[in-house]
């Protein structure tokens, strides 16, 4: 709107200038009017009109070409001249605009860890950027599950394990690790799954299927034990279903005592078959590094390994995907307090937040140092790629306004100097 204004300003200024020449001069012809004013307000509607005709030309000159004879080849100035305006402001851009040392004094005083801390200051700003690091993290747990990775690691885990002598130093851990009570916690954490899975059903099917294997193989003594089990199975003596209940509910019951109870016999018991083959690992005894040795082999020459690692990936990879699918997910949450709290860290941080700011400003500076004439080739490219019409329309856009102005004051200053000129005759 305040462009078209101009416009309308520089081009009424030219048609008052001519109406004001041609109507002052009919009436100074006519004899409507003849005192000396007139005269002079008629060269200063010449003056002025004089003044408008040049301006409009040197304007429009500029932007397109005027049908002028004669001068005609000195129009459309900025398309025949457009390398030469391209080369221009690309070289004032490079070399004075951003020169090396505008940019070094406008580095030197620019601190980029307080721009970021600023930045993720807004909250709109911090969750795009958490959006975007659960958006990497997301691609990459889809990533594992892919079956070269399981590959990889089936591979570097057996490459590791086929020259790794372990069993004295699994052994002095081990100890080491059982003798401080360190293992405790594992116990803790053990315990509940033990609990859960003998009340399961896998459980009570292996367990059903032992004691009928147990009775089959009693009844394979002879006659009198055959005959025995089956009165017994027959009267309800003996009930492999309620006999498999009992038991997992005691062994349940005695796995839940032993939960709370670090001192319970079962823990004790299994501490000290533990420590005892910890001790003979780290004593290098034959029986116990066999053991390991065995272990060690069956997992080289294992084939099911892969299988093993390929489920556990895809199953890593399903839970970190659902887990950011929720809001309020013990992932997600984890995610945002740990960002939170190194943010808080870094903040607090004087010195990281230096260290940072010199190393963004040195690296910036080396870039520059370097590719400094990128500056140039940038803003020389981006103005070739512009069509004649976008380049002259861009300019235009940005001091067509002004130049506009420049049109009204060419018709008020001539419009002026010509009355004075008038006037000055008169006088003389």
């Amino acid at each position: 709107m305040k462009a078209t204004t101009a416009t309308s300003l520089g081009n009424m200024s030219l048609v008052v200038s001519i109406g004001g020449l041609i109507a002052t001069e009919l009436a100074l012809r006519h004899g409507w009017v003849a005192a000396p004013g007139w005269k002079v307000l008629l060269q200063a509607f010449e003056a002025a009109t004089v003044g408008g005709l040049a301006d409009w030309f040197a304007v429009s000159a500029l932007f397109r070409e005027v049908p002028v004879p004669l001068i005609r080849r000195h129009t459309n100035i900025i398309i025949k001249n457009r390398q030469r305006i391209v080369n221009g402001i690309a070289d004032m851009v490079q070399n004075r605009w951003l020169a090396p040392k505008i940019i070094r004094e406008y580095l030197v005083n620019f601190s980029a860890s307080q721009y970021v801390l600023d930045f993720l200051s807004n909250k709109d700003h911090l969750e795009t950027v958490l959006a975007t690091v659960r958006d990497i993290i997301q691609q990459f747990a889809r990533g594992i599950a892919a079956p070269e990775v399981a590959a990889f690691l089936e591979r570097t885990f057996k490459d590791q394990l086929r020259d790794l002598k372990f069993a004295a130093p699994l052994g002095r851990w081990l100890g080491q690790r059982m003798q401080s009570g360190d293992h405790h916690a594992a116990w803790n954490m053990l315990l509940p799954v033990i609990e859960n899975a003998v009340r399961g059903p896998e459980v009570k099917a292996i367990a059903q299927r032992m004691i009928v294997r147990a009775f089959e193989a009693y009844k394979g003594g002879g006659l009198l034990k055959r005959l025995a089990v089956d009165v017994a199975r027959g009267l309800n003596i003996v009930n492999e279903e309620e006999m498999v209940a009992s038991f997992l509910s005691k062994l349940a019951e005695v796995v839940r005592q032993a939960q709370s109870d670090p001192a319970h016999p079962l823990r004790v018991r299994i501490d000290g078959i533990v420590i005892e083959f910890a001790d003979k690992l780290a004593a290098g005894d034959a029986d116990a590094a066999s053991v390991m040795e065995k272990l060690q082999a069956a997992l080289i020459s294992g084939t099911d390994l892969r299988e093993i690692l390929q489920r556990a990936l895809g199953r890593l990879s399903d839970t970190i995907e659902k887990e950011f699918q929720k809001p309020g997910s013990d992932f997600n949450n984890l995610m945002r307090r740990t960002f939170h709290d190194r943010l808080d860290m870094f903040r607090a941080d004087l010195p990281a937040q230096e260290k940072v700011d010199r190393w963004v400003t040195d690296f910036a500076l080396e870039l520059m140092e370097k590719r400094h004439e990128m500056i140039g080739q940038m803003v020389r490219g981006s103005l070739e790629k512009l069509s004649d019409l976008d380049l002259v329309g861009q300019i235009e856009e940005k001091v067509g306004q002004d130049l506009q102005y420049i049109r009204l004051n060419g018709a008020i200053v001539g419009g002026l100097a010509g009355a004075v000129l008038a006037i000055m005759k008169l006088l003389a």
